[in-house]
């Protein structure tokens, strides 16, 4: 393990740095708190508006996977994002990769990481994000399953997603119009359909869309209407 360090809710819409999104404000933590930083979209939109639209003080945690080339450039656009925009950064880097590596197993070895550091931890996972969940747990049989829970305690830590009310479209405008499109670097693997999860995203979700059958509004009254 590598770690750096570099120096009743009601959704609101907070407009600042050109761009109103939504957020559950009862599922932002109390300061001192992590935002957890991929270096996609969602996660850069979130920690720029958190601190500047939401003037909360948080560290950035970024997991560099160490499975595929795009983690040491996804790590390198994160810890720039954190210099440009002072930020204190943690990143932990996964110095005994599996090369038979499942999201699952990936996300068991965050969860061991988190559990060391403790405390509060926020995601950026978003209204889209939720949808396919939706989806995945209809095709399991599970469609009363909530898709993302507003928040998830563990043991030693609480993590929490207060942005299940903001559309993906919303976070990519507010990088486009904060001019945050540099410390994007995208993971090649979201475009491999073999996973479920990309062929819901990818080709399902793509059908849906064309017939507008108003899938974010149907789950948005289903599971978060009275968050």
């Amino acid at each position: 393990m590598r770690i750096n360090l570099i120096g009743s809710a009601t959704v609101i819409s907070v407009h600042g740095y050109k761009q109103a999104m939504k957020v559950l404000p009862k599922y932002v933590p109390l300061e001192p708190f992590y935002v957890l930083v991929s270096g996609g979209v969602d996660s850069i939109a979130v920690a720029h508006w958190l601190k500047y639209s939401f003037h909360k003080k948080f560290k950035v945690l970024h997991f560099n996977h160490n499975v595929q080339p795009a983690n040491n450039a996804m790590e390198q656009s994160v810890r720039k994002f954190c210099t440009d925009f002072e930020i204190d950064c943690v990143s932990i880097f996964n110095t005994d990769p599996d090369p038979l590596y499942s999201e699952d197993s990936l996300r068991r070895w965050r969860l061991l990481h988190m559990a060391d550091l403790g405390g509060n931890f926020v995601t950026g996972h978003h209204l889209n994000d939720a949808v396919e969940n939706y989806l995945s747990n209809c095709l399991c049989g599970n469609p009363e399953h909530k898709p993302i829970a507003e928040s998830s305690a563990f043991m030693s830590f609480t993590i929490y997603h207060p942005f299940l009310s903001t559309t993906k479209h919303q976070m990519v405008e507010y990088i486009a119009r904060n001019n945050l499109r540099q410390y994007v670097v995208e993971d090649p693997t979201n475009d491999d359909t073999k996973h479920r999860r990309n062929w819901i995203r990818n080709t399902l979700l793509t059908e849906i869309y064309k017939r507008n059958v108003g899938i974010e509004t149907v789950v948005r009254r289903k599971f978060y209407n009275n968050v």
